[in-house]
């Protein structure tokens, strides 16, 4: 069977949105409730291959415990071939590093950094991603329910890997 090639566009539709991080362009899809992470090649390949890998562990490590499961949107884990395209129709995969994408599911509500958060949270959850292996959690973004309970968690990582320029 022939893998499908999923093409994401820099732009925003009624069905579709596109925002930009530090290190990746993340892709939302409304439709069927996604997002897609692809990395940037504005910075070494070696480093983004490091947070991309990162990453992907802690998710699978995260998805694996029982207390944290929770707290992740779902992990899809890569998609295998991925074609970007300007929001003019134009190709610009090469401004990404394409094989370094992960879909997970589509989280909506209050997005806060988790250094923002107080009370027991903030000492409860640092433990359950320390004993999973997840180091790196501290700069990770939280989706709050409408009571402002942590709901889900985003961008985290085994490690953290500093970029030095």
């Amino acid at each position: 069977m022939e893998e499908k090639t999923i093409k994401l566009i820099e732009g925003i539709t009624d069905s579709f949105d596109c925002k930009s991080g530090y290190y990746a362009k993340i892709f939302l899809n409304y439709e069927n409730k996604t997002v897609i992470k692809v990395f940037k090649s504005d910075e070494t390949f070696d480093h983004c291959k490091n947070v991309y890998e990162s990453e992907v562990k802690a998710y699978k490590l995260a998805e694996s415990k029982e207390e944290l499961k929770p707290y992740i949107p779902i992990f899809y884990g890569q998609e295998p071939s991925i074609e970007i395209f300007s929001k003019n129709g134009e190709n610009i995969s090469e401004k990404y590093f394409c094989d370094f994408n992960y879909k997970i599911e589509l989280v909506e509500g209050e997005e806060r950094k988790f250094g923002t958060i107080t009370g027991d949270a903030a000492h409860y959850f640092p433990k359950l991603f320390l004993k999973a292996g997840i180091n790196y959690y501290k700069d990770s973004s939280v989706f709050l329910d409408d009571k402002g309970n942590i709901k889900k968690f985003i961008d985290f990582a085994t490690q953290e890997y500093e970029l030095i320029h």
